[in-house]
């Protein structure tokens, strides 16, 4: 495993979570911004490990936890918090 091979795991089970929001939402209209995840655990050949950088595997899993927010409040928090970083400045 390389540290290219676990951002690409991470990002699946993002890209996952993210699938499975979009399926219980009934407004199709609705974006979401994923703004953090933290990994719970990772498996290799369905064993549990910590570390799976430079080991080998036939597969791996992730299990993580991913946080979402509706992209139109996200914006307005960053709207807000660059707002509040012009106040500190003057």
């Amino acid at each position: 495993m390389t540290e290219d091979h676990i951002r690409s795991l991470d990002m699946m089970g993002v890209e996952q979570a993210y699938d499975e929001i979009r399926k219980e939402q009934t407004d199709s209209g609705k974006k979401f911004f994923c703004v953090g995840y933290s990994i719970v655990k990772y498996y290799l050949n369905g064993y549990p490990m910590e570390m799976i950088e430079m080991h080998m595997a036939n597969y791996i899993e992730v299990e993580l936890i991913a946080t979402f927010c509706r992209k139109r409040l996200w914006m307005a928090c960053i709207r807000l918090l660059s707002l509040q970083d012009c106040m500190w400045q003057v």
